[in-house]
């Protein structure tokens, strides 16, 4: 899965006790990237109340569902 150039961030949805039911996995060229694609990725997981997003164990963003609108 490792592709030269691009480094592996873990997305964990977290629900409303506090827990990270689901984990996804992307590769990415850069933080800016891996961010850009926050709100997709938390639109797809209902159950997440909210995002931590993590390039190794650096935390990179932590997001709540409720700090952007969802356009649909």
């Amino acid at each position: 899965m490792s592709n030269p150039g691009l480094r592996l961030y873990q997305f964990h949805f977290i629900d409303g006790r506090g827990v990270t039911p689901v984990m996804d996995l992307a590769e990415y060229a850069d933080d800016d990237a891996a961010v850009r694609s926050a709100v997709a990725r938390l639109n797809e997981h209902a159950s997440g109340a909210m995002l931590e997003i993590y390039q190794g164990e650096r935390l990179v963003l932590q997001m709540r569902r409720d700090a952007f609108a969802d356009p649909a």
